[in-house]
């Protein structure tokens, strides 16, 4: 064998190669607040809650000490909430919405996004306890591959 025999044999290589990556989903960040309420959906549909504890409603979302930058943005962004980290897992943390303005905000982006009815169930009973004027939130069916609700 050659060199020219080796240089084709890597051009054709890296063209096949080049072909098997080619329907690979390309990693893209939420860039409005549509996008980011699916993936806030996500997030609160895999390891969040919505509660109501002495009468304080209250969201979180869990995350992977990994994600702890992340956390913080999503902290910046809805301008409320507390990150805590738990003495039982030292590889997570949790952010805690209570305030009326941050729950409302939260409210807003993943109306209608969430694909757990227990979840619907209890973003409508959080919609009607702050006396929104959204209409009842539904299941979303829309294909996963048209939205960021798995980009987490």
């Amino acid at each position: 064998m050659n060199v020219n025999d080796i240089k084709e044999s890597v051009e054709n290589y890296a063209q096949e190669r080049s072909k098997l990556y080619m329907h690979r989903a390309k990693h893209t960040y939420p860039s409005d607040e549509t996008e980011l309420g699916y993936y806030l959906a996500g997030i609160l549909d895999g390891d969040g809650s919505i509660s109501k504890e002495e009468n304080q409603p209250c969201i979180t979302f869990c995350f992977h000490i990994k994600d702890t930058l992340l956390a913080y943005k999503l902290q910046e962004f809805i301008k409320c909430g507390s990150i805590h980290s738990y003495p039982s897992n030292k590889n997570s943390l949790v952010l805690v919405i209570t305030n009326r303005n941050g729950l409302i905000k939260i409210c807003h982006l993943v109306h209608n996004k969430l694909r757990i009815q227990r979840k619907v169930d209890r973003l409508n009973n959080l919609i009607t306890l702050l006396n929104l004027s959204l209409t009842p939130t539904v299941i979303d069916t829309t294909s996963f591959l048209t939205n960021h609700y798995l980009a987490f």
